[in-house]
């Protein structure tokens, strides 16, 4: 028979700051704005219609995405459709926003508020835990809003270089003449 090692105690809420709040308000609506550019990359490099562009994002998660969008990115490059220049932009735009959702995004999403205890007394803090092979780890934030505003600025300009990077696309002379060859 299973029995629990300890009697079940009421929940812990961590006390309201309507700063804290609105700042991790703000970071899922900016996370929301960086899916949808990545899935606007994806149309740009498939060159599909929105329909289409969005039933095929539609059901990924970001490393899906962030994948596809790669791995078309470096055939076409092989192809000479694309510059090794727009193969560098995008190595880099996925390493950067596949860290920031593991640092950031699955915390938000999948995060727990636990009291811990420190020098300074009890703070609260918004964590993600994983067990794995080698045991058990927890990434996590202090809940105030200063790592999720730093989050926000960090998805802002990742937003502007995923933009930049459809432009690029969009202005590839190279990509233009590989599309007209069929």
């Amino acid at each position: 028979m299973i029995s629990s090692p300890r009697e079940p105690k009421a929940p812990l809420w961590p006390s309201s700051d309507p700063e804290t709040e609105s700042a991790i308000g703000r970071l899922v609506l900016a996370w929301g704005v960086l899916e949808r550019e990545i899935d606007e990359a994806i149309v740009s490099v498939y060159r599909l219609n929105d329909t289409l562009g969005g039933a095929i994002a539609a059901n990924l998660g970001t490393k899906a995405k962030l994948e596809i969008c790669q791995a078309a990115v470096h055939i076409l490059a092989e192809e000479l459709a694309f510059s090794g220049d727009l193969v560098t932009i995008i190595d880099s735009l996925v390493t950067r926003t596949a860290a920031l959702s593991a640092d950031r995004r699955l915390v938000i999403a999948h995060g727990q508020p636990w009291q811990v205890t420190t020098a300074d007394g009890p703070v609260w803090v918004l964590m993600k835990h994983s067990a794995r092979k080698g045991g058990l780890t927890a990434r996590g934030y202090h809940l105030t809003p200063e790592p999720f505003i730093e989050a926000v600025e960090l998805v802002r300009t990742l937003v502007d270089d995923w933009f930049a990077f459809r432009q690029a696309v969009a202005k590839s002379d190279r990509f233009r003449r590989f599309l007209e060859q069929g």
